[in-house]
């Protein structure tokens, strides 16, 4: 074989062994290599709390009887089956990384990652790490404490450990049944009216009311969602003199709810009363409770 044949030849096999040398530098980091990871699967009916660890804060999920709390506080139902459902549903992960050089950049180091531990009569039921979003939002990359191989999974789980404790919190303001309802006595500033159910329909004061009107207004009052909640920082509340004040009554006089409302700048701080948590809502939704009693008249 002639030299100027050769030579291209032995350039190839250079090249060929650049390569190799170069995937096996990053094997230990980035491996596609067989082995399944499996997150534990935990029932809400085994655990009693959840502990979830963020460099900025920590949640604490507590089962008391039926019900759950967070960092003291009702949680929602609903939020904390949707979180545990998402163990019975995670599908094996697929492993990427084998060094714990890799793990600053995904975001799941000692420092960097978020953390979650279930527990359950007195065992730990599950211990993860979570990094960053993997190849899209519903994927996240998972490891074990003191194991350098970290794990890509699809599931919703990091979403709920990104979750703050307002997130958490039962955001129910009330729910009525507005067939029960008998009067409603509202003030909006230094106006008032009452609004009462007849024989024959509505009535507000002496005039008849528009129906289709007090339906619209009397749904508000069905399911009542707080957008937020007071914190230390937020505006200060007076509700000695509320700018609007709100008392549904049923049929025997009882109190279904009641409710006063104290205007920001970015909506109304409200309390129910017999309750001492004050919620957010927004200019619309309390509007919407609180209409002027021109909204409520018949033609």
């Amino acid at each position: 074989m002639s030299r100027d044949r050769l030579q291209p030849i032995v350039m190839a096999l250079g090249v060929l062994l650049l390569l190799w040398g170069v995937v096996e530098i990053f094997r230990g980091e980035f491996d596609e290599a067989a082995g399944d990871f499996q997150i534990p699967r935990v029932t809400e009916q085994d655990a009693d709390s959840v502990v979830f660890e963020r460099v900025a804060d920590t949640v604490v999920l507590v089962k008391q009887e039926n019900d759950w709390t967070v960092n003291g506080h009702a949680a929602a139902p609903n939020g904390v089956s949707d979180f545990f459902e998402q163990f019975e549903n995670a599908p094996p992960g697929q492993l990427v990384a084998q060094s714990f050089d890799t793990h600053g950049r995904l975001a799941i180091d000692d420092s960097t990652a978020r953390a979650f531990r279930i527990f359950g009569n007195g065992e730990t039921l599950a211990y993860m790490l979570v990094g960053k979003r993997a190849r899209s939002s519903q994927e996240s990359y998972f490891r074990q404490p003191g194991d350098a191989s970290v794990y890509s999974v699809r599931t919703r789980i990091a979403m709920y450990v990104d979750r703050n404790v307002h997130d958490w919190r039962d955001r129910s303001i009330a729910r009525i049944d507005t067939s029960v309802v008998s009067s409603a006595e509202i003030q909006v500033g230094s106006q008032s009216y009452v609004l009462r159910r007849e024989d024959d329909g509505w009535q507000l004061g002496s005039e008849a009311a528009d129906s289709a009107q007090v339906v619209t207004f009397l749904r508000e009052y069905a399911t009542i969602t707080a957008m937020d909640f007071h914190g230390p920082d937020s505006d200060s509340v007076d509700f000695d003199q509320p700018d609007r004040h709100a008392l549904l009554r049923n049929a025997a006089g009882n109190i279904l709810v009641e409710l006063a409302f104290d205007s920001t700048t970015s909506g109304y701080w409200v309390r129910k009363t017999g309750d001492s948590i004050i919620y957010r809502l927004s200019n619309f939704t309390v509007n919407r409770m609180t209409p002027s009693d021109s909204t409520l008249r018949g033609n």
